[in-house]
Order: structure tokens, then sequence, then C-alpha cells
């Protein structure tokens, strides 16, 4: 990612939405949900000087269009016994993708309007259409997860997946037919375990294992956590890991000191057509929480990150010092600085370190009707370039950037 602000790259987004859910309470030890959801995603890219023809003297304008309608039905059912808990459910997903590309150029006019060939108006303006047709995504799952409480301190978890996909792989995304033969079928069990153990009240030890296969990336009903740590962490559709994870949290002086620690590594596939990129991403993170009052709070972050993926090798170091406040009155603010150390090998080898301030502030409304809030990311408008994964929805910017958000409640 650059600091380049290109008006010509700019891709416009509209979603439209609409779900319905249905939550019932049977007995204290017993839940079902239902949930039904629509959605269309549709995305618009002009660029006017996509590229120039006829020996580089007349631009080609580019207006490429995405739409993306899907539909989504989950359900599940929480059943608890005695010290075990149960929870199973489905999902079924089925999407649809259509890309469109409309190349524009003017061949005879006006020398002015860029025309290749002079000549009284109006400008013969010619238009070539690509189709790439409608790609499919149908995903279902089946699921089951169990808790047992040994004791108060012992906890067993256990779950199993059964994934069914069939999508296109990240090459023949825009597959110029509409074939059957270019899908890529993943019929995949992926199991879960972990285990947390509290030797002290104040220590906590947590552990998982799993195996996952990448689907859809909305809002589901399946288990998305284990002990706090991620399944799928936005990897290409149909990716399949096998990752493990280990934390210790360990309280302090009462609880106004906490620690969190983790480190994990995960191993990847990811198919692309006629072969499969394989990949490991491994790391550790430390959080320093420290209550300074009950209103303000200080917390480091440190964590370290190697990532071998489909975009490049990178190896990041990044420090996070933040402030936070929060009044009774309902106004809040942070005040964040941040370190990020990065090699990264993208086309040619390179590294980045730069030091980059953000702040937000928010106030919540009386009776907390809405919620207002302005997030300024990188104050001082600090230039730089780093290598970042596009699915991991990494905050950082290149320049300042404003947030504004309202927020209203009902």
């Amino acid at each position: 990612m650059t600091p380049d602000n290109d008006p010509d790259q700019r891709v416009f987004n509209r979603i439209n939405r609409a779900e319905i859910g249905y939550h019932q309470q049977f007995n204290p030890g017993s839940e079902l949900v239902v949930y039904f959801s629509g959605r269309t995603v549709e995305q618009v890219l002009d660029n006017p000087n996509h590229l120039r023809i006829f020996r580089g003297t007349v631009p080609a304008d580019l207006r490429r269009s995405t739409l993306d309608p899907n539909i989504s039905f989950q359900g599940s059912h929480l059943l608890k016994v005695s010290n075990l808990q149960f929870k199973y459910g489905f999902d079924i997903f089925e999407g649809r993708s259509r890309n469109l590309d409309i190349l524009s150029f003017c061949v005879t006019g006006p020398p002015e309007q860029g025309c290749a060939f002079p000549s009284n108006p109006p400008p013969d303006i010619q238009h070539q259409e690509f189709d790439y047709g409608r790609e499919k995504a149908r995903f279902k799952t089946v699921f089951v997860q169990s808790d047992y409480v040994v004791s108060p301190q012992l906890v067993f978890t256990a779950g199993l997946n059964y994934d069914w996909a069939r999508s296109y792989s990240v090459l023949d995304s825009q597959s110029l037919a509409d074939s059957e033969a270019s899908q890529v079928s993943a019929d995949r069990w992926n199991p879960q375990a972990g285990i947390l153990f509290s030797p002290l009240e104040s220590t906590t030890v947590r552990f998982a294992f799993m195996r996952t296969t990448q689907t859809h990336v909305q809002e589901r009903v399946v288990p998305t956590h284990l002990f706090g740590f991620v399944l799928n962490a936005n990897e290409f559709e149909l990716t399949q890991s096998t990752g493990f994870n280990l934390g210790w949290d360990q309280r302090f002086f009462g609880g106004k000191t906490f620690i969190r620690t983790l480190a994990f590594w995960k191993d990847r596939t990811v198919p692309l057509g006629a072969t499969d990129f394989e990949g490991d991403f491994y790391g550790g993170r430390a959080v320093l929480n420290q209550f300074v009052t009950d209103r303000l709070t200080v917390v480091t972050d440190y964590a370290i990150t190697r990532d071998d993926s489909f975009f490049g090798l990178r190896h990041d170091h990044d420090l996070r010092v933040a402030l936070f406040y929060i009044h009774p009155r309902g106004i809040s603010f942070r005040v964040e600085e941040e370190y990020l150390d990065q090699s990264r090998f993208f086309v040619v080898q390179d590294t980045t370190n730069v030091w980059t301030t953000n702040a937000t502030i928010s106030f919540e409304m009386p009776q907390k009707m809405g919620l207002a809030s302005l997030e300024v990311q990188n104050i001082f408008d600090r230039r730089y370039n780093f290598l970042v994964d596009p699915l991991a929805l990494d905050p950082r910017a290149p320049r300042r950037q404003l947030k504004f958000r309202l927020d209203f409640f009902f």
C-alpha cells in the first residue's frame, strides 16, 4: 500500500442488505436461533486514463462494474446438560458475481477531446464490452461444538465442521465463461479442540488446535473463535489451514494490571487453479493493560509476525502505546502512538520504519440514544509504503485519514 491518492483508482461501493432472525429460549438450557439474510454489493471504478492506444496518443476510459448478490440461511441450537454444553447447526450460502468492463475511446472528432483522427463534432466514441459472465459460489456447513466444564479451573472444548464448497480459485475469479469445469470443489471435515486451564485465580492458560476451510466472510452462527483464538481470519475462499495457538493471561495488583500473551502458527494452502500456493503464518503478541484510575487506562501492545502469503513475504514488528479515557457523561477519547518496522519481499525487497499518531473522540448521547465518533489516523500525515494482506482489514493508513461515524440505537 502506498500514500498515493489517485482519483482515477477510486472504487465506489454501495451495499444493500436485508435480514430477519428468530430467537427462542425454550428453557435456561435450550436456545434456538434461525437467521436469513440477503445482500447485494455493487462496485464501480471509472478510470479515464486506464491506458493509451493508437501509439500512445489516445486515452481509453475503463468503467469496471461488479455486482455481487447473495443469500444466506443459518440456524443453530444451544443445549446445556449438566457440565456439558452443545451447539450445533447449519449454514447455507449461495452467491453470484458479475464483472463487466467497458472500454471507451474516441476514434474521430475534435483533437482537444483526445480523438485519434481530427474531424468535425460530434466525436465518434467506440465502446468495447468485456462481460466475464456470472461466477457462482456455494457453501454449506454443518457443525457441532461441545464444551465440558470439568471444574471452574478446567474446560475442554471440541468441535467438528463439515464444509462443502463450490467456488472459483483465486486466478480464475474472472473466468471468461460460466463453466462448471473451472470451479474448485472442497469437501472437508475440519476438527477443532482446545483447553482452558486456570491453576490460580489470576492465571489462565489457553491452547487450541484448529483445521479450517475458508467459506464466505459474512456474519455466521458457526463458531468463529475458540477460547479467544480466531478460526478463520478472512483468507481467500477455499483456503485450507491448520493452526496451533497458545495463550497465557495474567492479572496483577487486584486486576489493575493485566497481561495477555499468545503465540500462533498456521500452515495454509490457497487453491490457484492448476496448482496451489502453500505458505505459513506465525508470530506472537503481548498486550499490557494498566488501569491508572477508574477512568484512565494505558495499553501497550507489541506483535511480531512472519507471513508467507500469496502477496509476498513480510516480517513485521508492530508496537502500539495507547491512552484511553472514559468520562461518566459519555465522552471518551483515545490517543495512540504506533511504530511499524517491516521487511518485505514483493517483486523487490524493501523495508519501512515509521512512527504514526492516531486519535479518536466519541460522545454517547443521553439515554444511550446514539453514538458520535471522530477518528483521525496518521495525524501528522506520514507518507510511507507497506505490504498488507488486503483481506486482513488493517487499519493503518499511509497518509492522514479522517472518519466520522454517527449511530442511532432504537
